[in-house]
């Protein structure tokens, strides 16, 4: 009968050492993956603020070539009015 009890608490700390064993490993698992879920947030959020800064200096690159290119053809036409001023003369 000492036998069956020795072996009954034998398996139940057993058992709850595997438990607790288990409930480590799935908390470790869960750190690691909120971590890692949090570091690639903060890229991504990072990346987001950098695409951004990228998006407004593109349109202010955009605007100068629309600006350069409105200069250009407003020069095209003075010299094209000049040369027909030299040329009548």
């Amino acid at each position: 009968m000492n036998e069956h009890i020795y072996t009954l608490i034998i398996a139940l700390t057993g058992s709850a050492g595997f438990w607790s064993f288990v409930n480590m490993y799935q908390k470790n698992k869960t750190n690691i993956t909120n971590e890692y879920s949090q570091t690639l947030k903060s890229q991504v959020d990072g990346l987001a603020k950098r695409l951004d800064a990228k998006d407004v200096k593109i349109e202010q690159l955009l605007n100068e070539i629309a600006n350069l290119r409105s200069e250009l053809s407003t020069a095209k036409a003075n010299i094209i009015n000049l040369e027909q001023l030299l040329r009548r003369s």
